[in-house]
């Protein structure tokens, strides 16, 4: 941008700087306009961490210059070169970097051009340079949408586009520096342009705790907050950001959920309902028991500051002898909840206890003697007795809102059976579970939860392919919308509609209104959390992500499926040891839950530990019964390993599961991938769109994509999932990049 002299002021006998810009660079007087008009604006900017500008003039023959104060010292790039600083170093730079540009924010200047070049060290004090760049807020027509003034590895999503830009432009380039401080390069690298560009726009913030395990997982939230993709998503102000690396800088834990560092509040009380014992004389009551069991938990999560563990953990304990107290200490709850169900003809004899873990004392018992037609009166009454067991640790009286009971008790127990059936996740129970849903509506067509099972067992099928997509995910949303219609304050339907709308229709917004409000009605519905999580991984939003991923263990310490989730996110945030950890640990519990195999071949694949790598693709083969989708990860993991021969062995087999009619264009697209051949990737992976494959989603956060990622073609591929706000890469303005 120019070049700069160490100077003599003749009058006020000082050293300065003098910064002279190129003859061509203001060539329209508009230009030169607003430059004159934004540098007067940063010459008034009087701060510590900020360089004094004391002049901005021009030659006689017309070349713009400023005198700046001159620092003896280093910039933060000489630095940088030499290495990575110690953790310390970097926060407390960060500190003053977030202290400068709040300073300069709050009275209206955006620097837009902040990275390591423009931040000069002297004597310990960390100086912000080259404010002449920075936009005056509210000064319409000087900077131009579509123009490009920065510096690419730094720029923040909308300004590389040439979009308007904001003070937030700013708190990316601080993250991109800080990232820069701990790893010693910036976050987006790659040989060309492009490369960065896509790095930018469609991948997701590498962690920097995976560059150096000493680093505090931490570090890696503050910058993911701060490099959002999304505004919305990044933190509001750099004062947000400034708190959450102080409050690190002194040993305590950020939030990086809100941006501000406080004290987090109390874990609420907790409660399990451990599955009802079946007493009747016909054990095929069972499914009654159950889903008494299941419904007291559904009315009970419904009860603000109380957090209930979901059904997948308590029923763990199904027909296990062990002490309440044992189970409390496992499940990390306070309250037990017992009973059980003895069902003869019409009549009914339910009882229940609540037991206070620490103690082991019951807290309430009580026995109903009805008929089967009270059933729905019996839920209410034990709901409420255990709120007035509990009023005083809940500070809550009742119920929030009214539950929309069947009109019939037969159309009751027919979806009893259903879910039943759906609980033995079997291709058999899944059948089985649809028609009982189906005789459910038969019996009341206007049963909301009937409905609401349709849509998940449309919608399972759809993503596992035990049915076309395209034909199945309709089935699924006219059923979730009609449950939503019956019975607004379901949560089950929106998670998903949400799924439908983000990775069918590829409408990501509407999905995000329909999973926040599945998460609102049910702040502990664990399948909501679920789905949230998986939405922020398809969207790069991995800090979300991770978030969701543990209140659903929260909530559900026991579920494998949240545990899975977890490990996802640990991978695809480059913290690849902890990833290993947790896939280790879980598969010690249950070695044939095959996403840990694909989880585990991963993350030791990116530490280049191809001997393990490769075992845990190949249990995970043996394990699935050569699922098609762990085999393209296989093939591509023997690639890199250079097994190639093996590669192209495991690719062959997939290409004759697909002559045989059955779709894996994805498993294709990876093992392509794998072996280098990025024409055929994509040409399978335009087909996964086209057949509205599920996993192709998380195409952003999956590391075998990473070599695809400077190929124009990827972000075409990103603009077909609705992944960016466009999808040819000639529609963007970059402008000339400095």
């Amino acid at each position: 941008m120019g070049i700069v002299y160490k100077a003599l002021d003749t009058k006020l006998k000082r050293t300065v700087a003098l910064k002279f810009l190129p003859l061509g660079v203001m060539t329209e007087e508009s230009h030169r306009q607003r430059f004159l008009r934004e540098a007067t604006a940063a010459s008034s900017l009087d701060h510590p961490n900020i360089c004094t500008i004391y002049e901005i003039n021009e030659t006689n023959e017309g070349q713009l210059f400023m005198a700046m104060a001159y620092y003896p010292g280093e910039t933060l790039a000489a630095q940088v070169r030499r290495g990575p600083l110690p953790l310390d170093r970097a926060l407390d730079l960060a500190i003053q970097l977030g202290r400068g540009l709040e300073y300069a924010h709050k009275r209206g200047v955006t620097h837009r051009d902040i990275k390591p070049a423009n931040l000069m060290l002297h004597e310990g004090t960390l100086k912000v340079l080259d404010f002449g760049l920075a936009k005056l807020a509210g000064e319409a027509g000087l900077t131009q949408e579509g123009s490009t003034v920065g510096t690419l590895h730094y720029m923040s999503p909308e300004q590389a586009q040439g979009h308007d830009i904001d003070h937030r432009t700013d708190i990316w380039s601080a993250g991109a520096v800080l990232y820069e401080m701990l790893t010693g390069s910036p976050p987006f690298t790659g040989s060309t342009r492009q490369a960065i560009l896509t790095g930018i726009l469609a991948g997701s913030v590498p962690s920097a705790a995976s560059r150096d395990p000493s680093l505090p997982p931490e570090i890696d939230w503050i910058i993911s907050k701060a490099m959002a993709k999304q505004l919305g998503n990044r933190y509001p102000q750099i004062a947000d950001m400034l708190a959450d690396v102080a409050a690190l800088r002194r040993e305590e834990k950020p939030t990086h959920a809100t941006g501000r560092s406080v004290v987090m509040p109390a874990s609420l009380p907790a409660m399990a309902v451990l599955p009802f014992e079946n007493l009747s004389s016909d054990k095929e009551n069972e499914y009654f028991s159950d889903g008494l069991t299941e419904d007291l938990i559904d009315a009970l999560s419904r009860l603000p500051g109380l957090r209930m563990v979901s059904r997948t953990s308590a029923f763990q304990f199904k027909g296990k002898a062990q002490d309440v107290r044992e189970i409390g200490r496992v499940l990390k709850v306070d309250s037990v909840l017992e009973g059980s169900v003895r069902r003869a003809g019409n009549r009914l004899r339910i009882t229940v206890q609540l037991t206070d873990v620490a103690t082991g004392y019951h807290r309430w018992s009580q026995r109903y003697d009805r008929q089967l037609d009270d059933i729905f009166a019996v839920q209410d009454e034990i709901s409420d007795a255990i709120v007035n067991a509990l009023r005083v640790t809940l500070s809550v009286s009742h119920v929030p809102e009214a539950r929309v009971h069947p009109r019939s008790v037969e159309a009751y127990q027919l979806y009893l059976k259903g879910r039943f059936h759906w609980n033995k996740k079997t291709p058999d129970g899944l059948e089985k579970a649809r028609e009982f849903f189906e005789k459910a509506l038969e019996e009341d067509p206007g049963y909301a939860l009937a409905y609401a099972g349709l849509a998940q067992y449309h919608n399972v099928r759809a993503i596992y392919w035990l049915a076309p997509p395209a034909e199945t995910w309709p089935k699924a949303k006219a059923a979730a919308l009609r449950a939503i219609e019956l019975d607004p304050n379901l949560p089950d339907p929106y998670t998903v509609s949400g799924a439908i709308r983000g990775f069918y229709e590829h409408d990501w917004a509407a999905a995000e209104r329909d999973l926040e409000k599945a998460v609102d009605l049910r702040p502990n519905f664990v399948e909501g959390l679920l789905a949230h999580c998986y939405y922020f991984m398809a969207t790069a939003r991995l800090d979300k992500a991770l978030e969701a991923a543990k209140k659903a263990l929260e909530s559900d310490p026991l579920s494998q499926g949240a545990n899975a989730a977890e490990a996802m996110v640990l991978l695809y945030s480059g913290r690849y040891d902890a990833a290993i950890q947790r896939c280790k640990e879980a598969l010690d519990l249950d070695p044939n839950f095959i996403e840990f195999y694909y989880t585990l071949g991963l993350a030791y694949q990116a530490k280049e530990q191809f001997p393990e790598a490769i075992a845990a693709f190949e249990r995970g083969a043996e394990t699935s019964r050569r699922m098609p989708l762990i085999l393209g990860w296989q093939s591509a993991c023997y690639a890199a390993a250079g097994r190639t021969e093996d590669a192209q062995r495991i690719l062959d087999e997939l290409l004759q599961i697909a002559e045989k009619g059955f779709p894996v264009p994805l498993p294709l697209a990876v093992a392509y991938t794998g072996l280098g051949d990025k024409d055929r990737a994509f040409e399978w992976l335009d087909r996964a769109v086209d057949s509205y494959d599920f996993l192709l989603g998380y195409i952003q956060v999956v590391p075998t994509y990473d070599s695809l990622r400077d190929d124009p073609r990827y972000l075409r591929l990103l603009g077909r999932l609705g992944l960016l706000p466009f999808t040819d890469t000639a529609t963007m303005s970059l402008g000339p990049i400095q």
